[in-house]
């Protein structure tokens, strides 16, 4: 998705899941600033998915926006009808286009370099 930056951080945000030495990991991006939070979680379940989000939003407040993939935990109506509670725009990225969330897949990449030089807490 193409279009206006962000004014204002946390305006928008990206999110993507991955996976490193065994575990999974919930990546939250400002695409204001390109400011990003590395969350573990246990299961790539829609309710820890929610969990992660909130964890990061206590610090930083709400995205108006969140952006995201296709992937089920995200399509589901309990992550889409949680999000509209809280006044969450969510908007997907084509299944064919993966660069609407380039922020979250850079993110991804350095997060993914970052724990490779280190074993601390993985």
């Amino acid at each position: 998705m193409k279009g206006e930056a962000p004014r204002l951080p946390w305006e928008r945000a990206s999110t993507d899941l991955m996976q490193y030495g065994g575990k999974n990991f919930l990546i939250v991006v400002d695409d204001h600033s390109f400011f990003w939070e590395i969350v573990p979680v246990n299961l790539i379940s829609t309710n820890a998915i929610l969990k992660a989000l909130f964890s990061v939003s206590q610090h930083f407040g709400y995205p108006v926006t969140l952006r995201s993939d296709n992937d089920p935990q995200y399509a589901s109506y309990e992550f889409t009808d949680t999000l509209k509670r809280f006044g969450i725009n969510h908007v997907t990225s084509s299944p064919y286009y993966p660069r609407g969330k380039g922020l979250a897949e850079r993110a991804v990449k350095e997060a993914k370099a970052i724990l490779k030089t280190t074993t601390y807490g993985i």
